[in-house]
């Protein structure tokens, strides 16, 4: 685990991310990695003196499988209230899917993580208790937390916003395999379209600190290679 600002971690999973905010007392997860991350995630919290006894909320950006892939078994281990949008909170729930991208589209990061996905199990339903609006105050999860509609990658895709740090947990908006950032993948976005209007979004945010789904967060000045980005998406 990794610190990124005051009372914010890191939770590397592999091909995905998770996030850590609070501390060892109270705090809340952010993204679940695929099914069968739960052990992961365990061993990395304990090793930074976190217990998941402490778990007080989950909040899941998106409902791709890589992202509550180990919801449910954490819910079992910790029953603690779990946060979405009301666009992603159906699929989390089972109930409905998510609009699908163009496969025809995947290039070799796209290839990448289908791969990754396909060697993990569907994951469990589980139940959303709390719906996630833009521009929520989410100061009861940490101070001075909000909540920040990303759509695109999904439609109803939500960021957390730390204003005190500038730092954006930005889900699939963007990614960072590579040295510079990247747009979703249009084969796992349902509209690339919308994808391109947040990269926008997120330039005109001033990011410092960007913190993705995939790849390593950016430190400072992340504005910089969003603005990149937007230049080459021609938004």
């Amino acid at each position: 685990m990794k610190v990124l600002a005051r009372d914010v971690y890191w939770l590397n999973l592999g091909v995905v991310n998770a996030y850590v905010l609070g501390n060892p007392t109270a705090f809340a997860l952010v993204d679940t990695g695929v099914p069968g991350s739960f052990n992961k995630i365990e061993k990395q919290l304990e090793g930074a003196g976190f217990s998941l006894s402490k778990l007080t909320n989950i909040v899941i950006t998106h409902a791709h499988p890589d992202h509550f892939g180990s919801l449910a078994a954490l819910l079992e281990r910790q029953s603690v209230p779990v946060w979405a949008s009301a666009l992603e909170a159906a699929s989390i729930e089972g109930k409905a899917p998510l609009p699908s991208g163009d496969p025809s589209s995947l290039g070799a990061v796209g290839r990448f993580m289908l791969t990754q996905l396909q060697k993990s199990k569907p994951p469990q339903s589980a139940k959303v208790d709390r719906i996630l609006e833009h521009a929520q105050n989410l100061s009861e999860l940490l101070p001075g937390l909000s909540a920040v509609w990303l759509p695109g990658h999904t439609p109803g895709q939500m960021g957390l916003w730390l204003e005190r740090e500038r730092l954006l947990i930005a889900a699939d908006a963007t990614n960072h395999f590579l040295p510079w950032l990247g747009a979703p993948p249009a084969a796992f976005t349902s509209s690339v379209s919308d994808a391109k209007t947040t990269v926008r979004k997120m330039v005109d945010m001033d990011v410092q600190k960007l913190a993705v789904g995939h790849g390593a967060p950016l430190m400072s000045k992340a504005y910089l290679a969003l603005e990149v980005l937007a230049k080459k998406l021609k938004v």
